[in-house]
């Protein structure tokens, strides 16, 4: 297994990356110890995982056939954990686990909601491979006029729409001296994907943790993906198109969209302290809407004004106090 995951390329540059960090936290004089690193899955090597340990510690999630026989445990063993911002209530299962040559604490983690959603997409996926796969068998097995789809060929292109997941449910066989092409679900393996839906395996060295802030701790790194997902987008901060061409300016460039989203994560931290109920994209939409005129009035000297909100917009000038944004400017209310 340890050999398969080498080969992935996440694996590879995860140590390089790791290294950097390392030398520049080294650099800055910022001691390791106590940092905590989480990262997912793809990353996972016993390689990584040696690295990682000899400088800090980790929280991680490792493949459902690392620790298959967790998923078959009732949810009755489960505990609860916590109640999720989507009022989810996330349940636990806690053991400890050899992996990578290393015993760690695993904590089986589920959500409901996790679960409806990957139940459906199942669901959906299951109509869309049968409808597909049959298509194939009809032409493979066409009769009449027309001509027959290569059984090989059709065997490639059925491994094209079948998602990795699910490439043991769904069994493809082919008859060569009778040209004939057949598929079937498993039902057992059918079975254990449904067991999988809305868990989690999540592993690390720190013991001492409860068992919901390890699962915490891990799903916290959603943040960064959305950060990601962010800077593709043309909302926040868009990374691209880059209307630059020396690496220096790119550079540059990248740094700003970094800072920029840094900032708003401040921003969203102190909104959120104060209980705002509105969603991340929500408060940057709202705050574009904030508009500020230059009015004169008779003689008077020109002042900028704010123009009139609504409620979620006066709710976020006075949580922000956006009032002292142009204060020097003598911006009236």
């Amino acid at each position: 297994m340890n050999r398969i995951l080498e080969t992935n390329q996440d694996v590879k540059i995860f140590k390089i990356i790791f290294d950097k960090l390392v030398e520049r936290l080294e650099v800055l004089d910022v001691p390791t110890g106590d940092i905590v690193l989480v990262f997912d899955k793809g990353c996972n090597s016993k390689t990584n995982i040696e690295a990682v340990l000899s400088k800090m510690h980790i929280v991680g999630s490792i493949k459902k056939n690392q620790a298959e026989e967790l998923f078959s445990v009732p949810l009755d063993n489960y505990e609860l954990l916590y109640t999720n911002r989507k009022k989810h209530q996330v349940k636990g299962y806690r053991i400890k686990k050899e992996l990578f040559g290393t015993e760690f604490t695993v904590v089986a983690s589920y959500n409901p909601g996790s679960f409806t959603k990957q139940n459906e997409t199942y669901k959906k996926d299951k109509i869309t491979i049968l409808e597909k796969l049959e298509n194939i068998k009809q032409s493979v097995e066409r009769k009449g006029r027309g001509k027959k789809k290569d059984l090989k060929k059709a065997l490639i292109e059925a491994s094209k729409f079948i998602y990795e997941s699910y490439k043991k449910v769904f069994i493809i066989d082919i008859n060569e001296k009778e040209n004939i092409f057949s598929y079937k679900v498993d039902t057992d393996e059918e079975e254990k994907l449904f067991l999988t839906f809305g868990k989690n395996l999540i592993f690390t060295d720190m013991h001492d943790w409860t068992s919901e802030k390890i699962v915490k701790s891990y799903t916290q790194k959603d943040l960064i993906e959305n950060d990601f997902k962010w800077l593709k987008s043309v909302v926040l901060m868009p990374f691209k198109p880059i209307f630059l061409q020396k690496d220096k300016r790119i550079k540059v460039h990248s740094f700003l969209c970094v800072v920029g989203l840094v900032f708003y994560r401040f921003l969203l931290w102190k909104l959120k302290k104060q209980n705002e109920s509105l969603s991340e994209t929500r408060v940057i939409e709202e705050l574009e809407k904030i508009r500020v005129a230059l009015v004169k009035r008779d003689d008077e000297r020109p002042n900028f004004v704010f123009e009139k909100m609504d409620l979620d917009q006066m709710r976020l000038f006075t949580e922000l106090r956006l009032d002292t944004v142009l204060k020097e400017s003598k911006v009236t209310v």
